[in-house]
This record gives structure tokens, sequence and C-alpha cells, in this order.
């Protein structure tokens, strides 16, 4: 081990101390990634700082002692950063904040690196060894579709999305499912058909009438439903009503 003003480092693959040393106050003593040190034969104090990037064999009879912390997805406070790389202290408790959520998704649970390391409620006590957290996502798709309640024929109706957050990858679909074979009756029974377009098409039932990608947040779409007229005239006067079904789901493109 060799010291440099407040920072030390240790050389070598295997490193066994034959005296008992002192870290003292306000040093820092790295085991960088393929050193070795072992404390089995001397009594080893530690009143600064041990940042272990390598292996410790063995225990300091006091002090502290760091190893790298890295999180994916998400942000630790308390952490300890020595050149430029995060440590969490041993034995410390720390809690997990999510960093910026895809669109669309939420973070479902924290996946660590080390099977004994547990997160409740986002907290998790750090190991003696090194440690990766990484933010496993599910889906949470959230938006607003707007349908009028009624039209009458020979109107428009505007169904419109707004606030789609869905995934990407993912797309919000508005469907016509039901339009009681597009035809009203009215009271005493008389029935009187009628037509849907949008975009100047045709609908027919099961038709997509309204898509909006996913990948971007509060995202929107509209689409324009012209309700038609009867080309034939009507036999009996009266009032005809019929109901019409929509569908909305996200949904995952199917790959070619």
């Amino acid at each position: 081990m060799i010291f440099e003003n407040s920072d030390g480092k240790v050389y070598g693959s295997s490193i066994t101390p034959a005296v008992d040393f002192t870290i003292e106050t306000g040093k820092n003593l790295l085991i960088p990634e393929g050193s070795t040190l072992v404390l089995s034969a001397t009594n080893a104090s530690n009143n600064g700082n041990v940042y272990v990037d390598g292996t410790l064999y063995g225990s300091f009879t006091s002090g502290d002692c760091y190893y790298p912390l890295t999180v994916t997805g998400g942000t630790v406070e308390g952490t300890s950063t020595y050149n430029k790389k995060v440590y969490g202290k041993a034995n410390s408790s720390y809690t997990l904040s999510s960093a910026e959520v895809p669109v669309g998704q939420k973070v479902e649970r924290w996946k660590p690196s080390v099977e004994t390391v547990d997160i409740t409620d986002n907290t998790f006590t750090m190991p003696a060894g090194a440690l990766t957290i990484e933010a496993v996502y599910s889906n949470a798709p959230a938006y607003t579709v707007t349908i009028p309640a009624t039209v009458a024929l020979g109107d428009t109706a505007t169904v419109s999305a707004t606030g789609v957050n869905v995934a990407s990858g993912s797309n919000l679909v508005v469907k016509l499912t039901d339009a009681g074979s597009f035809t009203l009756t009215s009271a005493e029974g008389a029935a009187l058909s009628y037509s849907i377009t949008c975009n100047n098409a045709t609908v027919g039932v099961n038709d997509t009438l309204l898509t909006v990608a996913g990948g971007t947040a509060n995202s929107s779409g509209s689409a324009q439903l012209s309700f038609s007229q009867p080309t034939t005239p009507v036999k009996y006067s009266g009032s005809y009503t019929g109901s019409v079904t929509f569908t909305v789901s996200v949904e995952t493109p199917s790959q070619p």
C-alpha cells in the first residue's frame, strides 16, 4: 500500500500486511479492481475511508468500507463519490427514487444484482460487495378518449384522444365494434338505414377509426365521423334512434 497525501492504493494482485496498521482520519484507501487485500494476520484500523473495487478478505476493526453502487433507471441519495465513481457504505440503508420513466410505463420493481439484497418500499441495505440495481418497468397506459353522446343524421361527430401516454411500440386504437346493422328504428318498429364515413371512407364494423402512436408524452389525435342521411324517402315519419359502440384499446402491432 502506498499513500500520496490523503489517497492510498493497494498495489499488486494480492497483499497480506505483516504488521498492524491504521488508516488515519481524512485518508482514503482504494483497493482497485484486480487487487486483493487480505487482513488475516494483523489488526487493521480504519479511521478514514476504504473503497473496495477489488476484493477485501477479513475486516477492519473500525471504520467504514464502501463498495461500487450502480443504479439504472433511478437515483440514490446519500452515496459517496470517489475518483468520479459512486459507492455505497456497507451495512447502510439507502432509498431509491425513480428517474424519468419511459412514456406509458411505471417502475414495477427494482432488480438487484445480489439476490440476498432485499428492496422493500424502495429501501435497501448496502452489502459488503459491489451492487447494481436496475429498474424493471411495466406498461401503465393513460389517456382520455371523448366520444359524443348523441349525433343526428346529417351531422358530424369528433372522436378525440388527449393526454395519450402509451409505451413506445404500442398504439392507442379506437374501433367501431357495433352499429346495429347501421339501422335506426322508431317506436312503431319502422327501420331506417344510414352509413358512417371517416376520412371519406365508409366505416364498417370492427374498422379502426383512430390510431395514436405511443412513445410521445401527452400526444393526441382525432377523427371526424359523418353520419349520412337516408338516400331513399322516409316512409314513416317519427323519431328514429339507434346506438353505436366503440372500443378503446392499447395494442402492439404484430410483427410481419
